[in-house]
């Protein structure tokens, strides 16, 4: 328990370090991002209908290449791709085999989201989320912040589209402030606790 906390006091020097030199935005002061587009990823299993094709139809997963195999046409990458893009494109690469091609795609499973989570939890590490968790559910599956964290530093470290280091205060989230609670995880995101 000793090596335990004296790890996690290291690491938290070191992110606190980082985050004097790296600048952070409040989840209030972030615009708001309207509906959420979901975008496909490797281990997702998607559901292709080509209206009157049954051999081009079927289900398939988005493999770790990132594409799937659709009959006829071969790899397509989707990785990445909303559903209309990936309908889109689709359509585009079956015009010369099927005339006025009806594509729909859905995902008929979704992958569980990864997200780190660090510092002052009661278990850090990696926790698996559905689509669609915020920063509170995360919390709790790392049973909870510590007596010796910082209510008013959570962090949520997104890489993608750009890095960003979006701040939050645990009373907002416990209190159900409608930006904090509305704010969706992404794949990759880390929690941070100080």
């Amino acid at each position: 328990m000793m090596i335990r906390r004296l790890v996690s006091t290291s690491l938290l020097l070191l992110l606190a370090s980082c985050a004097a030199s790296r600048p952070f935005v409040w989840i209030d002061q972030l615009p708001d991002a309207g509906a959420d587009v979901y975008r496909i990823a490797v281990g997702d299993r998607l559901s292709v209908v080509v209206n009157g094709q049954i051999a081009l139809s079927g289900e398939f997963e988005v493999l770790p290449t990132g594409g799937y195999i659709q009959p006829v046409v071969g790899e397509i990458m989707v990785a990445g791709q909303s559903l209309g893009d990936a309908e889109a494109m689709l359509k585009e690469k079956l015009k010369n085999i099927v005339t006025n091609p009806v594509v729909t795609i859905s995902v008929r499973t979704l992958r569980s989201l990864s997200i780190n989570v660090l510092g002052e939890v009661r278990q850090p590490g990696t926790v698996l989320v559905p689509f669609g968790e915020g920063v509170l559910t995360v919390l709790a599956r790392a049973g909870g912040i510590t007596e010796f964290a910082d209510a008013n530093a959570i962090y949520v470290i997104r890489q993608v589209p750009e890095l960003m280091r979006i701040r939050f205060r645990y009373r907002d989230l416990v209190g159900a402030d409608p930006k904090s609670l509305e704010f969706k995880l992404y794949d990759g995101d880390i929690v941070v606790v100080e």
